[in-house]
């Protein structure tokens, strides 16, 4: 595998905490409910996710541990009091944030600096990982890989060709009508807030335990907002979600590449290269929005409370 061809792959793997997270907030935001707290949430599945991984020396328990973190963080500090109880998704989001940022340092105090000797073992696809170039890109990667691509999968034909799609976007859309309908739109909104707070709490634990290999204080590093900036890149289709997030991914991996290919780009300028990709992104989607009639791609309800009887 040449060098190129190993940062690439690299690449793939830089990108997969990016894709759990934003496909978890794009299942969040197509039924109405946005959390800008992703940052916090990650935090809280990288540290518990590496803590089951110091334990018990398994990758499944450790990932399922960082969703599950993940999860219950989400369901008591953000999907109660915004979904439940109808306060601002906005002001929820933003403490959730910071009290992930405190609270996971706390609890991985003790963790950090701690070297983490689990080996997640390369899965080889048969015949593909022969392609020529391109096999041993994608095609020879880590188990937590391909399920995310799976799983991504899995939510792009739910939310295109199903109903339970189709009642999704009626709840994103005009919730009102959605419950006159009998679609239970809080229930359904709780559940997709937890389930985002569980995939988002995975693609931290794939941080930690996968591409960094350690756990520190704010490990994540704005990958949080990174991820947020992914679903509007990926106008909130999740299978849009695939091509964006492995871009990134190369963004991420830039330094690195730039170091083995002996770039005179300065490193630190090849660091930003993510950032101010978000930037980028986010100033077009605006200049779409205020120039395009193409530009109302997001669910015309989000980030609306739902209380019943009103619209």
């Amino acid at each position: 595998m040449s060098t190129l061809q190993a940062s690439l792959a690299a690449a793939v793997v830089a990108a997969t905490p990016l894709l759990y997270a934003a496909l978890g907030e794009i299942l969040n935001e197509r039924v109405g409910v946005i959390d800008i707290g992703l940052e916090g949430i990650m935090l809280m599945g990288a540290v518990g996710g590496f803590i089951f991984a110091v334990k018990s020396n398994s990758a499944p328990v450790a990932l399922l541990a960082g969703g599950g973190a993940g999860a219950l963080f989400t369901l008591i500090a953000f999907t109660l009091p915004a979904v439940v109880m109808g306060a601002s998704q906005v002001l929820v989001g933003f403490a959730l944030w910071f009290l992930g940022i405190g609270l996971s340092a706390q609890v991985g105090s003790s963790y950090a600096g701690l070297p983490l000797q689990l080996h997640i073992g390369v899965v080889k696809v048969p015949l593909l990982h022969s392609l020529p170039w391109i096999g041993p890109i994608f095609f020879e990667q880590i188990w937590p890989v391909y399920l995310g691509v799976a799983i991504c999968l899995a939510a792009a034909f739910v939310c295109a060709r199903t109903r339970h799609g189709l009642n999704m976007k009626a709840i994103g859309d005009d919730p009102a009508s959605a419950f006159a309908a009998g679609v239970a739109v809080k229930r359904w909104q709780a559940f997709y807030s937890v389930l985002g707070g569980f995939l988002a709490g995975i693609g931290g634990a794939i941080l930690s335990v996968a591409v960094l290999h350690h756990w520190g204080d704010q490990l994540t590093a704005g990958r949080g907002f990174i991820a947020l900036a992914l679903v509007i890149f990926a106008a909130w289709r999740p299978l849009s979600l695939l091509w964006t997030s492995y871009l990134f991914g190369v963004c991420l991996v830039l330094s690195s590449l730039g170091q083995a290919q002996g770039w005179s780009i300065p490193s630190p300028i090849l660091s930003m290269a993510p950032y101010l990709f978000t930037v980028l992104i986010l100033v077009l989607r605006g200049w779409r929005a205020l120039y395009s009639n193409r530009g109302g791609l997001a669910p015309a309800a989000l980030g609306v409370p739902f209380i019943r009887g009103q619209r």
